[in-house]
């Protein structure tokens, strides 16, 4: 389940980037006071919706692969289109993920999404899976405090600040946060590097029609 990163050619654009990017997340989420009250913040589960999706563990349906706390997303890519509000609050991260291909092209494919993904202390995600193993999923870590896990399989690891992991994520997975501060990353589904042009050609809405919801246990 998990994949040797050295292998992506935007595992390395990513993490030659990630100070900007980090910079420009950490803007966004923890500037003042005046700025933090202009975000706009959603309970929408529609990955098109503008602002931070939110997803509280006291909410139901698929929401409750929270078990615990506050699991908050700012969705770049989703429901098969580029989210240009959400993108003018980072510019600079959106202008680097609208040149990777193999994830843009299959978010527009409706199979997976770009998005910034914070994890408030205390947050537990149940174990689940993904819908598919024609994607993959890649991990950059922006701000990772002691206590963040996360176990794929049987497997468990952590991230570190401007790395990658990169996994697949139709395997067991779950998170844990016991740090005491919000974990962030920039998370990318991207196509697995073995699928076949004739099946990236293939009707990717049928194909994830019947398992786009996650599975949890």
């Amino acid at each position: 389940p998990w994949w040797n990163k050295s292998r992506f050619k935007l595992v390395r654009a990513l993490e030659a980037n990630a100070a900007q990017i980090r910079k420009e997340v950490c803007l966004v989420l923890f500037s003042s006071k005046k700025e933090k009250a202009d975000l706009k913040y959603s309970e929408s589960m529609q990955a098109e919706s503008t602002g931070w999706r939110n997803t509280s563990a006291d909410k139901h349906g698929w929401r409750q692969v929270v078990s615990a706390g506050t699991w908050r997303e700012l969705v770049l890519y989703g429901g098969g289109a580029r989210i240009d509000d959400n993108c003018r609050q980072v510019p600079k991260t959106a202008a680097l993920v609208d040149s990777i291909e193999e994830a843009t092209s299959l978010a527009h494919a409706k199979g997976g999404e770009i998005l910034i993904s914070v994890l408030e202390p205390g947050t537990m995600l149940r174990p689940h899976c993904g819908p598919s193993n024609n994607r993959l999923t890649v991990h950059l870590g922006l701000v990772i405090p002691e206590g963040c896990i996360i176990r794929v399989a049987e497997e468990e690891r952590t991230w570190e600040e401007g790395k990658c992991i990169v996994f697949d994520d139709s395997f067991e997975h779950e998170v844990k946060h016991r740090g005491e501060s919000p974990r962030v990353i920039l998370l990318l589904n991207i196509w697995h590097p073995e699928i076949t042009p004739a099946e990236k050609d293939a009707s990717m809405e049928t194909m994830f029609s019947q398992s786009m919801a996650y599975k949890w246990h």
